[in-house]
């Protein structure tokens, strides 16, 4: 190559190309000897560059990274630099499943955020009985004890024939407590010291209902009847009016829980079922007893015979499971509410 005659023309390209070259090299990051651009699909190894000393403003031909195989960046960038849609894929891919697990988690968390009837829930949404805070010693206490809580509850008494008593041994041999939901017209037929030897006995009397109706399908009136009315009946028996109601078969709704509310009650459902209503079988009872009795529990069990055959034992294998069992207001001296 013959050089160049115009000094002047020749020394401005070498000062674009020098300026050219800076501001790309800007954009670089320095690696021992070479210039490992950022982008990883488009690094090459090359010698530094110095206009001027290396034959003119021609750059010198870059060499591929996989000749130099002592270099760790090289060596990853040509494996990225030999699959580079494949990898693109990947992380697509990636990139969509990590959203739809973490779409899935939300929809998880807010299920159980607005599931009904959670553990120790006085009703539907709001007035639940919670576990300790996480730094509270009692909660520790007790996980590492062993110990576990269910609140016994029994529907649709009383039932008359010796039935309620014999639920009252049962209890007091086991020194345990329960909520008593009565049926105010049934208290027609029983022993008119029944209520308050329950009490007697450390025992809680519950609202539930007057005649046993479906109370979501009566008018205002009916419905003050029903709730206000057996109120007061169990009052007249006990001497106070009860604290807690239950709405027959669990059916419920706003206004049933705005009139409970209004009458000085708080409304309990259920989160561990029996299946006593239905079921005939003693050993059905049992089994479903021990089944869905989980710790904090709320157990619904009915005033019947054959429940009473199986109360016994289903206390006896709940207490070898670590249970104690206890009423609401016995679980707030020692559980915090929200």
């Amino acid at each position: 190559m013959s050089p160049c005659r115009d000094t002047s023309l020749c020394h401005a390209a070498i000062c674009v190309q020098t300026r050219q070259y800076r501001a790309k090299r800007a954009s670089r990051a320095w690696h021992g000897t070479c210039f490992i651009s950022i982008d990883p699909f488009y690094a090459r190894r090359r010698p530094l560059f110095r206009p001027g000393r290396d034959s003119g403003i021609t750059r010198p031909k870059r060499e591929r990274s996989g000749r130099h195989p002592g270099c760790w960046r090289h060596r990853t960038m040509a494996l990225l630099r030999t699959n580079t849609s494949e990898t693109h894929i990947f992380h697509r891919h990636m990139l969509s499943v990590a959203l739809l697990l973490l779409w899935i988690v939300c929809l998880v968390l807010t299920v159980e955020r607005n599931t009904q009837a959670p553990l120790f829930v006085l009703h539907e949404n709001s007035s639940r009985v919670t576990r300790l805070a996480q730094h509270d010693w009692r909660r520790a206490s007790d996980w590492l004890a062993g110990r576990k809580y269910a609140v016994l509850t029994f529907d649709d008494g009383p039932y008359g024939q010796g039935v309620d008593e014999q639920i009252l041994d049962v209890l007091r041999k086991h020194h345990a407590h329960a909520i008593f939901f009565v049926i105010c017209n049934h208290l027609d037929k029983a022993d008119p010291g029944l209520l308050s030897e329950f009490e007697r006995s450390g025992h809680v009397i519950g609202n539930h209902s007057y005649d046993h109706l479906k109370l979501t399908k009566l008018s205002a009136p009916e419905l003050h009847q029903q709730i206000e009315g057996c109120s007061e009946r169990i009052a007249m028996a006990t001497g106070h009016r009860p604290a807690y109601f239950r709405p027959p078969w669990g059916i419920t709704s706003a206004v049933v829980k705005q009139a409970a509310e209004s009458s000085g009650m708080q409304q309990v459902l259920w989160n561990a079922n029996s299946q006593d209503s239905w079921q005939n079988k003693p050993e059905q009872i049992l089994h479903w007893s021990l089944e869905q009795t989980e710790d904090e529990s709320i157990l619904l069990m009915h005033s019947k015979p054959t429940t009473v055959a199986v109360l016994d034992e289903t206390l006896t294998k709940l207490e070898e499971r670590g249970f104690e069992f206890v009423l609401p207001g016995q679980l707030s001296a020692e559980r915090s509410y929200d």
